[in-house]
């Protein structure tokens, strides 16, 4: 089955595939339109409880990860919520906790995800969330040194990558060449590699907490490669 690795970018969405296809799309859905077969390994929340969602402190508890890579997922009301401040209130009176403008920032792509796992089941097998940090922090074997958004920690990245897939940097300069930073940056096309390999791992593993499925059905879970 074709993989793709899917992230996030100024531009709307940015996959690359297993066989070094490239696609960038202004929304989720036009993406699914161009990814018409496949798996896509996604770095957005799936899966959003009514109250505060465990599967990030479990993993923050188990995993080396650099501080602030893994946000608090808000809550759906609050994904749903028309303002920052509404959100907010909404989110700290059922969780307890306030929400960063970084939670809130993401909230539209989460919806755009959202929408489609709760009217169609079938992609619910199709798109699996996944964090390129967390595989990079697994793959490494501690946390990582630089940022992302720094040159060093892209070529921290791209060396770690090399290892599971040998055309990393040549795909990673195509991209970069490809499409303007104003839409595409580095750092996403690093992230999109990182789940393109997670994907292709032959070892991975399910990470779960008590929290199995939201009140739709769409599972709560995270693929990650497994070096155990």
């Amino acid at each position: 089955m074709k993989v793709w690795g899917v992230d996030g970018c100024p531009g709307g969405w940015f996959a690359v595939s297993s066989d070094g296809e490239l696609s960038l799309a202004s929304d989720f859905a036009s993406l699914l339109q161009r990814l018409s077969s496949g798996r896509l390994y996604i770095d957005i929340p799936i899966g959003l409880p009514e109250t505060e969602r465990r599967l990030e402190g479990f993993i923050r508890r188990k995993k080396p990860i650099r501080s602030g890579s893994l946000f608090s997922v808000p809550c759906r009301s609050a994904v749903y919520a028309d303002t920052y401040e509404c959100a907010c209130e909404i989110n700290f009176s059922l969780t307890g906790k306030k929400l960063s403008k970084q939670s809130w920032f993401l909230c539209k792509k989460i919806k755009e995800v959202d929408d489609k796992l709760r009217r169609d089941d079938s992609m619910r097998r199709r798109v699996i969330e996944s964090h390129p940090e967390l595989a990079f922090a697994i793959l490494k074997g501690s946390t990582l040194e630089f940022s992302k958004k720094t040159l060093a920690g892209i070529q921290e990245r791209l060396t770690i990558l090399s290892t599971k897939h040998s055309q990393t940097k040549q795909i990673f300069a195509l991209a970069a060449s490809t499409y303007p930073r104003k839409l595409l940056g580095r750092d996403d096309i690093v992230d999109a590699l990182a789940l393109l390999c997670v994907g292709l791992g032959k070892k991975r593993r399910l990470v779960v907490s008590g929290q199995r499925r939201d009140a739709f059905g769409i599972p709560i879970r995270m693929i990650v490669p497994d070096r155990s």
